[in-house]
């Protein structure tokens, strides 16, 4: 039934389908001594990819939420199907939103504009919406601060330069953002 309502032509099928989907995940990753609980989220995530593939106004409510739900969940125990997809959805919003530093090429991209601690840079290809940007940002800050409680390092130094190091890139989109100059209408 979820599936057919993530499908539906019009706006708020996929919206209720969203829901659904984040509240049985939410559901599954709360009961921690499920039996089914690791399928049970695999197969959430699963719908919720199908939904990220829609259109832009159900990505934006999709991850508007999912930060949510990532919220209320902080402190669970570790889910492995869960911590495998929140480091592909980190990683896609950072090859999605942020290319290696290269050397300027115009009057723009001087040393004057350009946050000089940062090695990474905003990317905007033509055509992409960024009005989903901020939910996402949301979304992959919260699932890192999720995984942020599910350490793999052996020592909490290594685990918190990791985690400074994963959020540093997620908000250097704000600190990007501040050179964007936009045109002046005149």
């Amino acid at each position: 039934m979820i599936p057919l309502l993530l499908r539906s032509a019009d706006n708020v099928q996929p919206i209720f389908g969203i829901l659904a989907v984040l509240l049985k995940m939410e559901t599954a990753l709360k009961l921690e001594d499920s039996p089914t609980r690791e399928e049970d989220v695999r197969s959430s995530l699963e719908v919720l990819d199908e939904a990220r593939n829609s259109n832009q106004f159900v990505r934006t409510f999709c991850y508007g939420e999912l930060a949510e739900v990532l919220r209320t969940c902080f402190g669970c125990s570790k889910c492995i199907a869960m911590h495998e997809w929140l480091t592909v959805f980190i990683e896609e919003f950072r090859s999605d939103f942020f290319t290696d530093r290269y050397e300027s090429s115009g009057e723009l991209e001087g040393e004057r504009y350009l946050n000089q601690d940062s090695n990474l840079w905003l990317k905007c290809p033509d055509g992409q919406n960024l009005g989903e940007a901020i939910p996402l940002l949301e979304a992959v800050v919260e699932a890192i601060k999720l995984q942020e409680t599910w350490p793999e390092a052996d020592t909490i130094e290594a685990t918190q330069r990791d985690r400074w190091s994963r959020i540093f890139y997620a908000l250097g989109m704000f600190s990007c953002c501040s050179y964007i100059i936009l045109p002046c209408e005149e």
